[in-house]
């Protein structure tokens, strides 16, 4: 037991002694520095360069004889507050602050986070100056910055996509608007027409015939597509033209309207002009029947 308490107290011995030798010697510091994994630099109160450690030189790509013929501002990209960064803790301040750029040999730079703190050397002063490597964050923040952008572009493409389908719906609806009025016009010109002849008639076979390929044909394109093409046809003529695109001739046409063959037959010279097939070998059944 107390041969333990000898050597627990020689030990104790020993560490104070090395503690007051750390504390007072230069060279945990020195080794500090050099080991440090942050760029850490002298510089004098003039703004050249003193020492560097070894992390300052990797990240600069210069030697430590070259790194000490510059001055602190030549290796810093002058930007931002760059300059008040070196003359404030020079002249006033104990330390500052500054984001800014460290220039590489090779001419590229790094993002770095400087701070310049005034320390007292030996009866002199010198400026310690750190430099912190933001590439980092800056690749997080680009990299954030890229992804709100998507962001801010999608929602645009879905502000656009949200506007063409309101510009979609508003067009389907007027669409029906048009097709139910299409539908009521083909009605008035074509189907009650013959509804009145029924009234004043003995309701012929044909007739009927007629009135039932007619209410087959009213929801069918034909009607609406002539009405669109030649909308200058006169009631007679679009009463005229159902009935040829159902398939009556000329004989049959006159005599369910009552009137001539040559009435008929200059109806359907005008029809032809009018639907722009005069002077062209069409059959104007034929034309009609493919809803041209």
């Amino acid at each position: 037991m107390k041969g333990q308490e000898v050597n627990t107290t020689m030990n104790a011995g020993k560490s104070s002694k090395l503690g007051r030798c750390l504390r007072t010697s230069a060279v945990p510091y020195r080794i500090l520095f050099e080991k440090i994994p942050i760029s850490v630099c002298w510089v004098s109160l003039s703004g050249r360069i003193l020492y560097s450690n070894p992390t300052m030189l990797k990240l600069t790509g210069y030697s430590d004889t070259e790194i000490n013929r510059m001055t602190a501002k030549k290796l810093l990209r002058d930007e931002g507050g760059l300059p008040q960064l070196f003359d404030g803790v020079a002249l006033e301040a104990p330390d500052g602050h500054a984001d800014g750029k460290l220039v590489h040999k090779d001419g590229t730079f790094t993002l770095v986070s400087l701070t310049g703190s005034r320390v007292v050397l030996n009866g002199g002063e010198a400026i310690l100056l750190t430099a912190v490597d933001q590439t980092p964050s800056s690749k997080v923040a680009a990299h954030l910055e890229t992804i709100e952008h998507t962001l801010e572009q999608k929602e645009q493409a879905l502000r656009h996509m949200s506007i063409a389908l309101e510009e979609l719906v508003e067009q389907i609806q007027v669409g029906r608007s048009m097709l139910k009025e299409d539908i009521a016009t083909n009605i008035r010109d074509f189907v009650l027409p013959i509804v009145e002849k029924l009234r004043l008639t003995s309701a012929p076979a044909e007739m009927i015939d007629l009135l039932e390929r007619t209410l087959q044909e009213i929801t069918s394109r034909f009607s609406i597509r002539l009405s669109q093409s030649a909308p200058s046809l006169s009631p007679r003529e679009s009463e005229i033209t159902q009935m040829i695109h159902c398939g009556l001739i000329t004989k049959q046409i006159a005599k369910m309207l009552s009137i001539s063959y040559e009435t008929v037959e200059k109806h359907r010279r005008n029809i032809r002009r009018k639907v722009g097939i005069t002077g062209k070998k069409i059959n104007l059944a034929s034309f009609l029947s493919a809803g041209q």
